[in-house]
């Protein structure tokens, strides 16, 4: 079966089934020269995960790695939790398929511990699998226009856990927003106002309804693609500190820290890197 056909490249695809499982091959030919050949199982791997098994047996075609796949890697360690973890992100068409392990991974080895799995389409949906749980996390977003002006919608479920989330966003104007969210677990929820001045500094005043407190963050942009934040939430006096680094070369880099007001402990960090990858 010819799935699709340009000058000097033919896709083919060819489904068997084999013992109960069935079984699609797909090869594509370019310049007549060069050949990939790709197969994916219906019940095997994907089996584990009843919404990817649905999403690649539905709909096989976009599986199709005949041009440039990007990829990233995303680590992060906190020392005073002695806790890392890595994501893997692949982009397959349109969507970014994602794995995730932490150090229990290691230290576990074979359990499945700290393993997730997931797929995202950015701005439309985006669902992840923990795999000992056995539970799925769902994520879906949308936008809109209302009354002329960007409105953006989140909602958030969690399958085995009560803390479902909707968060609304309403942008007036490319300097000032404004984000509700309602926890259906809580019954309340939190307002956040968001002012950017000069193009390079934004101020965030947030209220929480169910700790009845103010949070504030400010955030500024500086030169060679950096940036520092800085948080502090009165309800826990907790003040934290964040620099970040974003470049082509070198992939984004981020440093965070949290210090207590009310305690002389040294502050907690958190490391942060992100590498891109193409293949």
């Amino acid at each position: 079966q010819i799935l699709c056909q340009e000058e000097e490249n033919t896709t083919f695809a060819h489904t068997l089934s084999r013992g109960g499982e069935q079984h699609i091959y797909k090869f594509s030919v370019k310049r007549k020269r060069t050949a990939h050949l790709h197969t994916l199982c219906q019940e095997g791997f994907f089996s584990c995960i009843p919404f990817l098994s649905l999403f690649f047996s539905t709909s096989p075609s976009m599986v199709f790695f005949t041009q440039p796949t990007k990829a990233s890697i995303k680590a992060k360690y906190e020392p005073a939790l002695e806790a890392a973890s890595a994501t893997l992100s692949v982009g397959v068409g349109d969507l970014k398929l994602k794995a995730t392990c932490s150090d229990s991974t290691l230290e576990n080895f074979p359990s499945l511990t700290g393993v997730s799995l997931g797929v995202e389409k950015p701005g439309v949906f985006m669902i992840d699998y923990d795999l000992p749980k056995k539970s799925t996390r769902f994520q879906f977003m949308s936008s809109a226009k209302v009354f002329g002006k960007q409105a953006r919608l989140v909602y958030i479920h969690p399958q085995k856990a009560n803390a479902t989330v909707v968060e609304g966003t309403f942008l007036f104007n490319p300097k000032n927003k404004v984000t509700g969210k309602y926890s259906f677990f809580s019954g309340k929820g939190s307002v956040k106002y968001s002012y950017v001045h000069n193009s390079d500094i934004t101020f965030e005043p947030f209220y929480d309804f169910a700790m009845e407190s103010w949070n504030f963050a400010v955030s500024q942009k500086l030169p060679g693609n950096n940036s520092l934040k800085a948080t502090y939430e009165t309800s826990k006096k907790i003040l934290g500190l964040e620099w970040s680094r974003e470049s082509k070369e070198t992939g984004f880099f981020k440093v965070c820290a949290t210090f207590h007001a009310n305690e002389s402990k040294p502050p907690k960090l958190s490391f942060e890197k992100t590498w891109s990858l193409e293949f």
